[in-house]
């Protein structure tokens, strides 16, 4: 993440004239009015924390400078002209190697109702985990191991020479540990022109991302982490034409996008647990799955027209053709004679058109409408219907390789078919004042969806939604709003389907589970909110929010525990007051509180020992998971100069896991027999933050603060290394846990022009 400053030096470095050029406008003939302030500041971070710093850039410990500006200039209300310019900068942060790690800066220009202009600039950071892991950020092997084979970051290499260990603890002595980190820098511009009721416009947008981020094989020691690169260009193009007249308004677009990937491969080593170097032949190293690069091209379009001046009808339409023709990741098996077992000569991959790239495209198309009007007095009525769909022309293929657990590990071939679908929605929705004298409105509604997939398990399904919804004011002071919602949906299961398609075999098994967004469900929603203000300093809410989805899994004996297993049930509550208080003109206070608890419920079904009845074989296993969070702030003018501030913020939450309760056996018969709940882990986080303004002059402010940030964390996940148990090992990245304290003081001037 060190490199790539070009794109945001050019940015960055140009705004620094930006005042000048505005200062140098005023001293020009027509005298445009100028305003703006510039603000420059510095702070100090007591600590340093990836995960404090995880997505506002504030990683290390030490000093900071901080700036921001803020200029406008627009001609003189009596000069006749309408010409503007705008130019804003925030957290413009040159003092660390990251060159302002979450900067933004926005110039536009124009004339108004003629013509516009605009350039932004936006840097976006997210900071990782520093994990332990065989690669360094580069993408090199560390402590002198040897990728498998031999192998290049690109290329294949033999089966003879080989990294080995037989546990965590041998693995830890050679991982070193590396930090993780992303950086996005984005600019865009555009143009537009207005030509009587035609208003033209250009798009132009770049976004370059680098760093590293996590990611782990799957292996005999439940994953081996590394360092995945990082290096994407995106690009996207859009011109659009609109057309707007008091009864007629309509909109057509083209939009190019196009996504490269710098990084044509990743060889991602990992290490296995076979007592014996003979065993190595199952330490493969593959060349790990980057994002293909990609290109597509859409074509859109708005129409709004107004029938009556209380009937409009409005639509649109959208095609998309999406490509992706990057070249494969290189082969890297190890020798052909490995693969004898696999068709096509130990290929790696058995494509039907191109065995060098996917050839993937897909054309993706959609369509809505929609109808309001108000017949008659205080009844509106909106009917709306929409249509998406994919049609993918990808070629079916397969890919080779070893696949299995450690001591079983067998040659085999994964088939890959892509899917399409087709999505609709139609609804209907009226609303009627049915008490005028309280402005009280009771709105209904009905929704139905349907949905075809290719190769599913679920490959049509249609739900339907009723719903309905009171609104009222019965005082000046009062005012509320309640609604429930009801949804069914249905569908035709037909489990093997995929997995057929998968092993490219009629007779493969069926996998007895069943993904929760296709298995037919039954779900309630309701809401409520009040709110109370008995004058203007006082105003007081309550909300709440209730939601729970039953999967109806079909073919599920709760006696035998036959049938398909996975998330059964799920809820979701949501509730609490806010309330804020002017205690005088100069002073209020706000405070709130907020209750959430998310459920998960789900069966399975296994093997049940002869001793007990067959209805011990089933199992529920579920979480809970439960956040509170509290707030309170408040603000207070001193004096016409001095202002202060002060706000405070807690969350507390925690997780508890109900394993198993089903077969309690002597002997163990299966996995999930004689498990023990896991322990609960919770977590909480504290946020001081005080700041005060002090006007010096009326053009100079003075502001300052101090803020601590404390968050604290139980996760029993968080270890390094697991101790093996029963012959199974499981390695973590060795991260600690995500806890920190961190004090932050800061302190700055503003100065106004």
């Amino acid at each position: 993440m060190k490199t790539g400053y070009t794109l945001r030096a050019i940015a960055l470095a140009g705004v620094s004239l930006l005042p000048l050029a505005a200062y140098a406008a005023d001293d020009a003939a027509n005298k445009p009015l100028v305003e703006g302030d510039i603000s420059v500041g510095g702070y100090w971070q007591s600590s340093s924390n990836p995960i404090y710093g995880r997505y506002n850039g504030f990683v290390d410990k030490g000093f900071g400078m901080l700036g921001s500006f803020d200029l406008q200039s627009r001609d003189a209300w009596n000069s006749g002209g309408t010409q503007y310019f705008e130019a804003t900068g925030r957290n413009l942060d040159f003092s660390d190697s990251y060159n302002a790690p979450e900067a933004e800066v926005n110039v536009k220009a124009g004339q108004q109702g003629i013509w516009g202009a605009h350039v932004d600039y936006d840097a976006i950071t997210y900071t990782g985990n520093n994990i332990y892991t065989p690669y360094a950020a580069s993408g090199a092997l560390v402590n002198g191991l040897l990728p498998y084979g031999g192998a290049g970051l690109t290329t294949r290499g033999s089966v003879f020479t080989t990294t080995y260990v037989n546990n965590p603890s041998a693995l830890a002595s050679v991982l070193a540990l590396t930090g993780t980190e992303t950086r996005r820098d984005i600019v865009d511009g555009g143009f537009d022109l207005r030509s009587g009721s035609w208003l033209y416009n250009v798009e132009l947008r770049h976004e370059h991302k680098s760093g590293t981020m996590e990611q782990t094989v799957d292996t005999s020691f439940a994953g081996t982490p590394f360092a995945q690169p990082i290096d994407y260009d995106f690009d996207r193009y859009r011109a659009s034409a609109a057309y707007s007249t008091r009864q007629l308004q309509a909109q057509f677009a083209y939009t190019y996008s196009r996504f490269t990937d710098n990084n044509t491969a990743f060889n991602a080593t990992y290490f296995t647990s076979p007592p014996t170097p003979a065993n190595a032949l199952y330490q493969a190293q593959a060349a790990y799955s980057l994002p293909p690069s990609n290109d597509a091209h859409y074509f859109t379009g708005s129409l709004g027209y107004n029938i009556t001046p209380n009937t409009r009808i409005s639509g649109n339409f959208r095609y998309g053709l999406e490509l992706q023709d990057a070249t494969m990741a290189p082969a890297t098996y190890s020798t052909a004679a490995q693969f004898s077992a696999l068709s096509n000569n130990g290929n790696y991959s058995l494509l039907g058109t191109n065995p060098q790239s996917l050839d993937g495209q897909a054309q993706v198309y959609g369509v809505t409408a929609q109808l309001s009007s108000s017949p008659i007095e205080d009844l509106d009525i909106e009917a709306n219907y929409r249509l998406d769909g994919r049609d993918v022309d990808t070629p079916d293929y397969g890919v080779a390789g070893f696949h299995g657990t450690d001591g079983a590990i067998v040659p085999n071939i994964s088939y890959s078919f892509p899917q399409s679908w087709l999505k609709q929605n139609a609804s209907l929705e009226a609303g009627y004042r049915i008490l005028r004298e309280s402005n009280t409105r009771l709105l209904v509604g009905y929704a139905f969806d349907d949905v075809d997939r290719s190769i599913a398990q679920v490959g049509h399904s249609s739900t339907s939604t009723l719903s309905a919804k009171i609104m009222t004011a019965p005082t000046q002071e009062l005012t509320g709003q309640a609604g429930y919602e009801h949804a069914n949906r249905s569908g035709v299961v037909n489990c093997n389907l995929p997995w057929q398609y998968l092993a490219n075999s009629g007779a493969a098994a069926c996998e007895p589970s069943l993904a929760f967004y296709q298995a037919p469900m039954t779900s309630d929603s309701a809401r409520l909110r009040a709110d109370y203000t008995p004058n203007e300093d006082t105003s007081i809410g309550i909300f709440g929010k209730f939601t729970q989805d039953h999967y109806h899994n079909p073919g599920y004996d709760p006696l035998t525990g036959d049938g398909y297993t996975g998330t059964s049930m799920d809820r979701n509550i949501t509730a609490g007051p806010d309330a804020s208080y002017r205690l005088s003109k100069d002073a209020a206070v706000h405070a709130f509180y907020t209750f959430e608890r998310i459920f998960f419920a789900n069966n399975g079904a296994g093997a049940t020992p002869a001793a007990h009845p067959p209805g011990l074989g089933h199992f529920t296993s579920a979480t809970t998971d439960d956040v509170h969070s509290v707030g309170l702030s408040g603000d207070w003018k001193v004096t016409d100069r001095l202002k202060l501030g002060a706000n405070y913020t807690f969350y507390y939450g925690d997780v508890s896991y109900y394993l198993y309760n089903g077969v309690i056996a002597p002997v163990t018969t299966a996995s999930y027999q004689n498990v023990a709940d896991l322990p609960n882990v919770d977590s909480s986080m504290h946020s001081i933050k005080l700041n005060a303004q002090y006007k010096l002059t009326p053009t100079m402010t003075l502001w300052g603060g101090y803020s601590y940030d404390m968050f604290k964390d139980s996760d029993w996940a968080y270890s390094w290394p697991a101790t093996p148990v029963g012959g199974y090992s499981t390695m973590t990245t060795g991260v600690p846990s995500p806890s920190y304290h961190v004090n932050t003081v800061f302190s700055g001037v503003t100065l106004k022009f």
